[in-house]
């Protein structure tokens, strides 16, 4: 019954770290987008993927002073939360 309890702390935990990752990636590529005159969404694929671009746009936020998005915190967050979601189900069944 405690590993259920664990589980589903680390589910919260690692869903709030999500939620604030996504917060983070927004942050940093609204100001990239009003730098570039470009939507968010041209930058979507910058949530997860260091592609070139999106590591180009990273260094121009950096050069404005704020923190660049590192895609693998987002990545790490997520199958922490995959993985507690599921740990969860196989538990309780």
């Amino acid at each position: 019954m405690k590993d259920i309890k664990w589980i589903k702390v680390v589910f919260w935990l690692s869903a709030i770290a999500t939620v604030l990752v996504v917060l983070w990636w927004a942050t940093v590529f609204y100001f990239v987008g009003q730098q570039t005159g470009e939507s968010m969404s041209n930058f979507a694929v910058c949530l997860f993927a260091p592609t070139a671009e999106c590591n180009l746009l990273r260094g121009m936020a950096w050069l404005q002073g704020i923190n660049p998005y590192e895609p693998i915190a987002f990545l790490w967050t997520l199958s922490l939360t995959v993985f507690a979601w599921f740990a969860n189900r196989s538990l309780k069944a």
